[in-house]
């Protein structure tokens, strides 16, 4: 039995939006649909009107031939969507953020950002940008990989590896030159010297990517690896749109590389401006087996 795909709803039209994502991830993945509503203190009446969409919505997936379970939570939101993705086994939790504006700690709209915060698997974020901007059919497009150079922006490896595998679609290691890189230079050095030296140190880094993008390729996967200059957030947007790829996999996290505070500068900036799902890894255990699969019965592309 494969793992499931947990949907968070909260009866509004922009998280049923969600939901054919969820869908199309579930058919590529032969995995089970949560369909869960979770709340705490809600009106009756607004309750009741959230559970029956939420029913139109599980019917649908159904005639789809797709397992799916409807799931109702008593409990505040962000606590009740990490028990029922404990509960169900949950591989993988779809959901949208609420609006792009605002201080950055509410970029994500407040349960969002909390079950990133917790999150014991990975998160595919979708703000309304997004889903403004494509159809899920585009997940099938590729999947860009950031990579820092740190070990942690390489925990996203295993989900993105075995996301690529049921999908067939490409992945690309990027790494982003961010001037504050190239910062410790000595002050000695000429412009050209300089110049040099940081076209050596892009070239070791792009060749660092590319044995990743060999090994990747021997496994049966279509990789490929580049480096892009500037602010990380806007070079990696950018090379979405100039690849045309599907969506974002990486990782964030309060320790340095692309982390920061809670989710990170650099994650709120992708967020504010993508156009693709943005998948967030689980920190630090990342499993394999986290779209499909067991211990026995493997992901169609092991990692």
């Amino acid at each position: 039995m494969s793992r499931g795909i947990l949907v968070p709803f909260d009866g509004s039209a922009l998280a049923g939006r969600v939901v054919p994502y969820a869908q199309e991830l579930a058919k590529a993945c032969d995995a089970d649909l949560v369909l869960a509503h979770v709340s705490a203190g809600e009106p009756e009446e607004v309750r009741r009107g959230a559970l029956q969409r939420l029913a139109a919505l599980r019917d649908r997936c159904a005639a789809e031939h797709l397992r799916v379970h409807m799931v109702v939570e008593e409990a505040a939101p962000a606590t009740g969507i990490t028990a029922v993705a404990d509960r169900h086994d949950a591989g993988m939790v779809v959901m949208t953020t609420v609006g792009e504006s605002g201080p950055s700690r509410w970029v994500l709209g407040s349960v969002a950002e909390q079950v990133v915060r917790r999150r014991r698997v990975p998160v595919l974020l979708m703000t309304p940008r997004a889903l403004d901007a494509g159809t899920p059919a585009r997940l099938y497009q590729g999947i860009i990989v950031p990579v820092d150079g740190s070990e942690l922006s390489r925990q996203v490896y295993p989900v993105a590896r075995t996301l690529a595998g049921h999908l067939g679609a490409p992945i690309t290691f990027i790494q982003a030159l961010e001037d504050a890189l190239f910062s410790v230079f000595p002050d000695h050095m000429s412009r050209a010297e300089r110049e040099e030296l940081r076209a050596q140190i892009a070239q070791r880094i792009l060749a660092g990517l590319q044995r990743r993008a060999s090994e990747w390729a021997a496994a049966g996967l279509k990789a490929e690896a580049a480096i892009v200059s500037g602010p990380a957030a806007a070079a990696l947007c950018d090379i979405v749109a100039a690849r045309n790829a599907g969506g974002l996999a990486m990782v964030s996290h309060g320790r340095g590389g692309y982390g920061g505070q809670a989710l990170g500068s650099t994650a709120l900036a992708v967020l504010r401006r993508a156009t693709v799902p943005v998948l967030l890894g689980a920190v630090p255990k990342q499993d394999p087996y986290l779209l499909g699969g067991s211990a026995d019965r493997g992901p169609r592309v092991a990692s």
